[in-house]
């Protein structure tokens, strides 16, 4: 039977583009992931898998600033600048983003040798993974680049791979070493897919002569960006990390702070979604950044196709949850149902809001988002700070909630605006 050509027409020009690749590949990526998680669990013990949550999650605090905003910056120059003016760009971001990296890494490891931290043991892993971030973020400048040039089939490839060799090697070295050898994979994992993406998809790493072929006009343009990049990139993941941050400190117990990990395991599985769906979306949007009527069209349709399905989503997980964690996580993780449920919640939130900040970055006003992530990082930590002492793990996730639905309603009535804004332009 023939599809209307209303249906077929769409459907050919995502698989065309390769979005079939970008959401298979998403999926069974996050599939394999969320079972290697379910395995780890299980090999490793609660308490140790507390500490490592914990100096994984300090880890994540240094890294708001990884790469001085580069990966984002890079985005938005490279989608729209082509040829040589495309290989300056990216020689300048991708350098710039290595050296502030090693600095970085640098103090977390000065941090994890002279600074005590209430968790016992947290001090040494945090040592170990210092410069896990220097490969990591040189693999996602390359798979930057394979989005620039729209080259999604690759991308999906680069991220496929990426996973199956993280979870081979994490599941196999956390059986001998624990949480060492989820450490010991991240290295690993991360320099082999730099080499598989050089090979398959053909991005090598800059000749270092290559950052100095613009105008220092245009590296200051730049450079003014990245730092609003890296506000925004920051205090968005603020949000995220503040929650274990706060908890370990209050709380201070490798216990709590595993179930609280755990209850947002599912929950940040599902951030591939929204995440996938802009890796596709961003470039289109970012191309038609002036043309406020088709931005606005399209972004109806992604928001109300999307929000009904992340609704969806989240009322099965939220009506299930007991058994849920009882079959995935084990007995001994019932005690993270409360927050799971409220994080599910955020999820469907979240997922369905996020998409209204990095479309406001399409339009080149990063100020807002920045004003955004300051509020929504001073929100959540007071919220925290107010909820944790009385509801433990549980307050933690009661913050993140109202905060993500005061923040998005906000962006999203903004980015409205923008859109309707740049018709009135048009017109007139």
């Amino acid at each position: 039977m023939r599809l209307p050509e209303k249906i077929a027409g769409p459907l050919k020009k995502l698989r065309e583009t390769g979005f079939g690749h970008l959401v298979g590949s998403s999926v069974i990526n996050k599939v394999l992931s969320f079972a290697c998680s379910f395995l780890l669990i299980r090999i490793i013990p609660k308490e140790e898998y507390g500490i490592y949550a914990n100096a994984d999650n300090l880890l994540g605090l240094f890294c708001l600033l990884e790469g001085f905003g580069m990966t984002s910056t890079f985005l938005q120059f490279g989608c729209t600048n082509e040829g040589e003016k495309r290989q300056a760009i990216w020689a300048y971001c991708f350098f710039i983003a290595i050296a502030f990296q090693v600095l970085i890494s640098f103090v977390v490891l000065f941090t994890s040798l002279f600074v005590p931290i209430k968790i016992a043991g947290t001090n040494v892993l945090l040592a170990l993974m210092a410069f896990l971030p220097i490969p990591r973020l040189i693999r996602d400048m390359q798979q930057v680049y394979l989005r620039t040039e729209q080259k999604n089939k690759e991308y999906a490839y680069s991220n496929t791979f990426s996973t199956i060799t993280s979870v081979v090697l994490s599941c196999s070295l956390s059986i001998i070493f624990h949480a060492k050898g989820l450490i010991l994979a991240g290295y690993i994992t991360s320099i082999i897919t730099i080499a598989f993406i050089w090979v398959k998809g053909n991005v090598h790493v800059p000749s270092i002569t290559h950052r100095f072929d613009l105008e220092k006009s245009e590296r200051r343009r730049i450079l003014k960006f990245s730092v609003v990049c890296v506000i925004n990139n920051s205090t968005s993941s603020l949000m995220h990390l503040l929650d274990t941050f706060i908890l370990g400190i209050v709380i201070a117990s490798s216990t709590v702070t595993a179930s609280y990990k755990v209850a947002s395991k599912i929950p940040t599985a599902l951030a591939f979604i929204p995440t996938c769906l802009m890796t596709y979306i961003y470039p289109y949007f970012a191309k038609h950044k002036d043309d406020g009527k088709w931005c606005l069209t399209n972004y109806k349709k992604v928001i109300c196709g999307f929000g009904l399905f992340n609704l969806a989503v989240a009322g099965i997980l939220v009506a299930f949850a007991p058994t849920v964690i009882r079959i995935i996580f084990g007995v001994q993780y019932l005690d993270a149902i409360i927050p799971f449920r409220l994080l599910c919640v955020n999820y469907a939130l979240q997922a369905t809001f996020t998409i209204s900040g990095q479309l406001i970055v399409s339009q080149e006003k990063l100020l807002f988002n920045t004003l955004m992530g300051i509020v929504s990082g001073m929100l959540n930590t007071a919220l925290n700070l107010v909820l944790i002492p009385q509801y433990a793990s549980a307050g933690a996730a009661i913050a993140t909630v109202a905060t993500t639905t005061i923040i998005g309603i906000v962006s999203t009535a903004y980015l409205t605006k923008l859109f309707i804004r740049n018709m009135t332009k048009v017109v007139s």
